[in-house]
């Protein structure tokens, strides 16, 4: 796992901290924020608690040989969201999926863009293109993805799991 700290022009791509505990308990267990998420939110503290310190323990070994990288982000030294960078059952071996949450207040403000735009760069380093795995209904994250550059859209999964596959744009001029 790399997880090394990422900057962006308003951002900060870190690992939790100890002190951000608090903080991301109410983001997972905010039901606006979680509204589209695969889960959902966590219903119970504790339930936010042991996610907490599982990504803890990501930070301190390795997984096998599965990329996963998580970070916390930053905007002025507070917690604003959760970021991960994955491969999972949605990606091809050249491929990860990128995974986020933002709080409610720093909505359209254009941050994912840009934090999208500095994923995909280092991305790029482990010749990786990024994909996104969303419910179409959740506008906010098509508009952020339609922002950085959408190459393709497939539908996978069956049922109700079915689920708009979209490739980010690989980065221009590389």
């Amino acid at each position: 796992m790399l997880n090394k700290d990422i900057i962006t022009q308003r951002t900060l791509l870190r690992k939790y901290q100890f002190n951000d505990r608090e903080e991301m308990i109410d983001l997972f267990m905010d039901k606006v924020v979680n509204h589209y998420m695969g889960n959902g939110p966590c219903k119970t503290k504790a339930h936010a608690l042991e996610l907490f310190g599982r990504i803890q323990q990501l930070y301190e070994r390795p997984l096998s040989d599965r990329h996963f990288e998580i970070w916390a982000i930053d905007v002025n030294q507070h917690l604003a969201g959760h970021f991960e960078l994955k491969e999972s059952e949605y990606t091809e071996q050249d491929e990860l999926e990128v995974v986020y949450m933002l709080r409610q207040n720093h909505w359209g403000k254009g941050l994912m863009p840009e934090i999208l735009r500095d994923i995909n760069a280092h991305a790029h380093t482990m010749n990786r293109q990024l994909i996104a795995t969303i419910n179409p209904e959740n506008i906010r994250t098509v508009r952020a993805l339609e922002k950085v550059g959408v190459d393709r859209k497939k539908w996978v999964g069956q049922g109700k799991d079915k689920t708009l596959k979209v490739w980010i744009e690989r980065i221009k001029g590389f």
